[in-house]
């Protein structure tokens, strides 16, 4: 046999073993999709029970941060905090201390009650406390002066479907402080009259808070201010000026 007619048969019977794999292939998928569109659930809209959704956070703030469309986008000095953690750790005047030990109580029971798996039932949704921190006059000046450090604006990110648009929200008067890579102090102010202050810890970075800079952070703001802080989250109360609180704190 020639050469020439070796290789035609070479690659006829190439051809026919394509052809085969090629029919078994589609009979393959054929009935895969009759399977499919036989499947009683195929192409349904399967509906979530509301009551079976469950929330991740035990605990929020009734009140939320005075968001406006952001006129300039985040940079390295800003914070940007998800709306969910707005005040989850924040200071509380010293006078709401009763009001606020009875409330961490109600959450104690309450994370008992609604606890299920990973998640909750429900959530505790916390009012205002009796005293207005506006009203321990507290002025942003004397703050950034206090801490040392210069300060970036606020912005809240908020849920959207189709991100970034829309998802994140200017804090009006909002500002913040970088005490440490991932411990910052934030909050919002009216005619430089501070009316909340918060605090974030990025659990996501690498390593622990600095406590020297915390604490020494935490009892300049003291010796401001009569406060406490109170960690939602933890659900606990902590003295600012206590070095041993701080550590005990930041160390759970």
């Amino acid at each position: 046999m020639q050469p020439f007619m070796k290789y035609l048969l070479l690659i006829a019977a190439i051809v026919v073993v394509l052809a085969f794999i090629v029919v078994v292939a589609r009979r393959r998928n054929d009935s895969a999709k009759t399977e499919a569109d036989s499947s009683p659930t195929s192409g349904a809209v399967n509906f979530v029970d509301p009551s079976q959704v469950m929330y991740t956070l035990p605990t929020i703030c009734d009140r939320l941060a005075p968001v406006e469309a952001p006129t300039d986008t985040p940079t390295k000095g800003d914070l940007i905090l998800h709306e969910d953690d707005w005040r989850q750790i924040e200071f509380v005047p010293l006078a709401d201390s009763g009001y606020i030990s009875s409330q961490l109580g109600e959450l104690r029971q309450f994370k008992i009650d609604h606890k299920i798996g990973f998640g909750f039932s429900s959530i505790f949704v916390r009012p205002d406390h009796p005293t207005a921190f506006g009203k321990l006059s507290l002025r942003l000046t004397d703050l950034s002066s206090a801490l040392g450090v210069g300060s970036g604006n606020l912005f809240i990110s908020e849920p959207t479907i189709f991100p970034p648009i829309g998802s994140v929200g200017h804090v009006s008067g909002g500002f913040s402080f970088r005490i440490d890579d991932n411990f910052n102090i934030y909050g919002f102010h009216r005619d430089g009259s501070v009316q909340s202050l918060g605090i974030t810890i990025d659990v996501y970075e690498a390593g622990s808070p600095d406590i020297d800079k915390v604490s020494t952070a935490l009892r300049k703001i003291r010796n401001l201010v009569e406060v406490n802080i109170v960690d939602w989250y933890q659900g606990t109360m902590v003295a600012p000026d206590s070095l041993s609180e701080i550590k005990a704190w930041l160390q759970r």
